[in-house]
C-alpha cells in the first residue's frame, strides 16, 4: 500500500503530470482528497476510473475504463459521490458480516456434532455382515437378522450352546473412548453364580478385546453382560481367564423386552479392571449363551459403534 506521503514525495521529483489507475473509485476517492487541494486553476489532474460495482446502474455517471481528463469541478462532484459509494459499500458489507455471523452461531450445535467422531462396528440396522464371523466354543447359537420393532437387527437364539460372533477392527480409545450400543433379551438366565463356570452364561453379553499381537498371553477382553443376579455396575473376573473382566452394565429381568440403550467409557473400564492404560481395539464380539447351565436365552442386537466423550 503507497502512503501519502510517499506520492507527495514522486509527485515532487516527476517531470510529468501524476496519473492514478487504481481500478476502483471507492479507492481513487483517496487519491481524489489528495490531489484537490493541490490542484491549481492551470493544472487538468487526470484519473482512470472504473465502476468496480456489483451492479454497474449505481455507477457514478461519467466513470469508464480509459483515462479521463477532468477538471477540478468534477473532482470535486465525483469525490461526494464516491463518498456515497464507499458509504452504501460499507453498510452493505456491515450487512453481509452480520448474515454471516448470525449463520455461524445458528449452526455452532450443528458444527460441534460433526466435528465428533463416530466409528461404526455393526451396522445391523442396514443389513449389513461386512466382516463379521463366526466363533464357535460349544454347539452354535443361532444369529439371524430380523425386523423388529420397525427396525433390521441381530437375533440371538442359543439352546445349551455357546457360539458367537465378532468383527475385527482397530479403535483408538485415546480419540473415541466411548462404546454405545442396543440391546434387548428375552428372558434372563438367574439360577446359577455366574462368578463360577457352572454359571458362566449370559443372554447378551458384548466383548471388547485387546490383542497381545506377539505376547498372545497379554490378550484381554472386557466383558459387557446382561446379568441375572450380579447388580448393575459391579465387575469381577471372569470365571475362566484372570485376562478378561465382567462387567454387568444390566442386570435381572426389570427390563426384559424392552430396547436399552448403552454407553460405556472403555478406556476408564480398562483402566480400573486391569490397572493400566489400553492398548488398540482389535475386535468387537456379541455373544449369547447358555452351554454352562443347558438353557435357553434369546436376545436381540442393534448397531454398535465408537464415540468420543
Amino acid at each position: 500500500m503507497i502512503r501519502l506521503d510517499q506520492i507527495e514525495t514522486a509527485e515532487h521529483a516527476l517531470p510529468v503530470g501524476f496519473d492514478c489507475d487504481k481500478g476502483s473509485e471507492f479507492l481513487d476517492c483517496q487519491f481524489l482528497r489528495y490531489f484537490i487541494p493541490h490542484v491549481t486553476p492551470n493544472q487538468q489532474p487526470s484519473f482512470v476510473l472504473s465502476t468496480g460495482l456489483r451492479n454497474p446502474s449505481t455507477a457514478v455517471e461519467g466513470h469508464r475504463k480509459d483515462i479521463l481528463d477532468v477538471t477540478l469541478n468534477t473532482c470535486r462532484e465525483r469525490l461526494a459521490a464516491a463518498d456515497f459509494l464507499y458509504v452504501r459499500q460499507a453498510a452493505y458489507m456491515e450487512k453481509r458480516m452480520l448474515k454471516v455471523l448470525c449463520w455461524i452461531v445458528a449452526c455452532l450445535p450443528v458444527l460441534s456434532w460433526a466435528a465428533g467422531e463416530r466409528i461404526d462396528v455393526a451396522l445391523f440396522s442396514r443389513g449389513d455382515l461386512s466382516g463379521w464371523q463366526a466363533k464357535a466354543f460349544t454347539g452354535k447359537t443361532r444369529y439371524s437378522l430380523e425386523n423388529t420393532d420397525g427396525r433390521s437387527v441381530m437375533r440371538a437364539d442359543s439352546s445349551g450352546a455357546a457360539s458367537g460372533l465378532y468383527r475385527e477392527v482397530s479403535i483408538d480409545l485415546g480419540r473415541t473412548p466411548v462404546l454405545n450400543w442396543t440391546w434387548k433379551v428375552g428372558n434372563v438366565l438367574a439360577g446359577a453364580d455366574e462368578r463360577t463356570r457352572a454359571g458362566d452364561d449370559y443372554p447378551a453379553r458384548i466383548y471388547v478385546v485387546f490383542s497381545g499381537g506377539l505376547l498372545f498371553w497379554r490378550t484381554r477382553a472386557i466383558n459387557y453382560v446382561w446379568s441375572g443376579k450380579q447388580p448393575a455396575g459391579s465387575s469381577w473376573p471372569n470365571a475362566y481367564t484372570g485376562n478378561a473382566g465382567m462387567i454387568a452394565v444390566e442386570s435381572g429381568s426389570g427390563r426384559v423386552g424392552q430396547w436399552v440403550s448403552e454407553q460405556r467409557d472403555v478406556r476408564a473400564d480398562y483402566q480400573r479392571l486391569f490397572g493400566e492404560e489400553p492398548g488398540r481395539v482389535d475386535a468387537v464380539a456379541i455373544m449369547t449363551d447358555s452351554d454352562n447351565t443347558g438353557a435357553t436365552a434369546t436376545a436381540w442386537y442393534g448397531d454398535i459403534w465408537f464415540t468420543a466423550k
